[in-house]
């Protein structure tokens, strides 16, 4: 991806995703990214422009990693994410 991407609607996804390139990636406002379906599903984004999680947006995922210039949750967005979830170690409370 050298441009631009907007995800402008809600998205399901049944297995992991890679986004990469020279542009920016925006999740816009009441946009929901969801992939919590499949254990342990992963989304990372690396963009040398901006990220931008809109109003109101939410990203429900097991893992999320994040590389870009500038970043910014707006107002009511989310990330939930679930990857260091589980169990707890023996002997612990």
């Amino acid at each position: 991806m050298d441009t631009t991407c907007k995800v402008v609607s809600n998205l399901n996804l049944s297995r992991n995703i890679y986004v990469a390139g020279k542009g920016n990636f925006y999740i816009l406002p009441n946009v929901t990214v969801n992939c919590s379906v499949l254990p342990g599903c992963e989304i990372g984004i690396n963009v040398t422009g901006n990220f931008t999680l809109g109003e109101n947006a939410q990203i429900l995922v097991g893992s999320f990693e994040l590389e870009a210039m500038h970043a910014v949750f707006a107002n009511g967005s989310l990330v939930n994410t679930t990857a260091l979830g589980g169990d707890p170690p023996e002997q612990t409370s």
